[in-house]
């Protein structure tokens, strides 16, 4: 009775093979080989794939798989094998069975039928059960047998079976990139056939219809040229009437401010009378009534002064032409406004930079600063700015108070006395 091993390593070293000619005949690690012919049972994954890469090893190298198994429970010891001569049959792996036959239109189903067998094939070559499988994977056995089955459609998703596909051939020692290439081509199939417009039913071409076409095809060659030609000649008479209308002059609409501030104008009033205080000779005198001095306005267009307002922006803004307020509130910006006087006119702002003004058709620009409040006076002779004059303080007068008048305190006089 020889070790496992030992008759392991005899059988590979008289064959004139090394670990790594082995490892990549049978698609099994080097390092697991050398873990049975040490009989290192615990380098082994687990015992189920222990057991199934003792079987291929051994059918391999042309040995007894059952003795082999037989002796690998009991202990490690095996009976003396007779080696055989490698045969094709021994040394080449059998061909893969070609593609089931699609059963239908489905171009992803035989690219799953082919990872399937390969599932299959070397879970047998192993000698591993579905059971022992889902034990060592974790994965449940209805999904392993549609695997094998090519039913990959009855996994939860794509990437939850690609997920499957990866772990089970790590377990069952496949090469895991091809599969996964392949699983990835089938879905692109399936998903270029889903995009591909559904053919049509092409009906039986019959003479008539032909001559139909051909009448039909002259017939829409001819409605195509009349539209064309119509919507030319629409299209260039349109083009003249739009030349036509810009050459007319349209007339310039009123700015929104002229209808809503129309421009005021002066209303001559009479000046109010001015009281000329009068007293009579001797006394103290008393104010007597003003007597009212007519003044006579001149005509609108002959005012000597002339005031032209442009609103920059929003400003509070009051006009006073001869002592009368004739506008006072805010501005709009853009509008003008156009103001008359005939002796005195004062424009006060709480926003110079507001106003741009124009004094007898000569322009002033603006008025001030952003912000600044602004008072401006026209008169005959050119624009003042009034100064701010300073009120006197009033004086105290003491309240006079009232000094008591002396009184004579009468002396006492003698009393003649009688003589006795």
């Amino acid at each position: 009775m020889s070790p496992v091993g030992t008759t392991l390593r005899k059988a590979r070293l008289a064959r004139g093979l090394t670990l790594d000619q082995a490892a990549a005949a049978l698609h099994i690690k080097p390092h697991y080989l050398q873990a049975l012919e040490e009989e290192r049972w615990d380098a082994l994954p687990s015992r189920a794939q222990g057991r199934g890469f003792l079987r291929l090893y051994a059918d391999y190298l042309g040995l007894d798989t059952a003795a082999l198994l037989e002796a690998a429970d009991n202990g490690g010891t095996a009976p003396p094998q007779s080696t055989a001569t490698p045969t094709s049959s021994q040394t080449t792996p059998p061909p893969a069975s070609p593609p089931p036959s699609p059963t239908d239109t489905d171009p992803a189903q035989p690219i799953f039928a082919e990872i399937g067998a390969t599932f299959r094939k070397q879970r047998e070559r192993l000698g591993l059960r579905l059971e022992e499988a889902e034990r060592y994977t974790h994965v449940k056995q209805h999904y392993l047998a549609a695997i094998e089955d090519g039913r990959l459609d009855d996994l939860p998703s794509p990437v939850q079976g690609r997920g499957m596909l990866l772990h089970y051939a790590r377990f069952l020692q496949l090469d895991p990139d091809p599969l996964l290439l392949r699983f990835a081509e089938a879905l692109q199939a399936r998903h270029r056939q889903r995009q591909q417009p559904q053919r049509r039913t092409v009906r039986a071409d019959w003479p008539w219809l032909r001559t139909v076409r051909g009448f039909l095809a002259d017939r829409f060659l001819v409605w195509a040229a009349a539209l064309f030609s119509i919507a030319l000649i629409g299209f260039g008479a349109w083009q003249v009437m739009t030349l036509q209308r810009a050459q007319k002059p349209r007339p310039t609409p009123p700015q929104v401010a002229d209808i809503l501030f129309p421009t005021p104008t002066l209303t001559p009033t009479l000046p109010r009378p001015t009281p000329t205080p009068t007293a009579p000779a001797g006394g103290l005198g008393t104010v007597a009534e003003a007597t009212p001095t007519p003044a006579t306005a001149a005509p609108q267009s002959n005012a000597p002064i002339q005031v032209y307002l442009v609103a920059q922006h929003r400003a509070w803004v009051k006009v006073v032409a001869d002592g009368e307020t004739v506008f006072q509130g805010i501005v709009v910006p853009g509008a003008s406004y156009n103001y008359r006087a005939q002796n005195r006119l004062e424009v006060l702002t709480g926003d110079g930079a507001a106003l741009q003004a124009f004094y007898n058709q000569q322009n002033l620009g603006l008025l001030g600063r952003f912000g600044q409040v602004v008072d401006r006076i026209f008169t005959i002779t050119g624009v003042q700015t009034p100064t701010p004059t300073v009120s006197p303080t009033p004086t105290i007068t003491p309240t006079p108070t009232i000094t008591p008048t002396p009184t004579i305190t009468p002396s006492p006089t003698a009393t003649a006395q009688p003589l006795p």
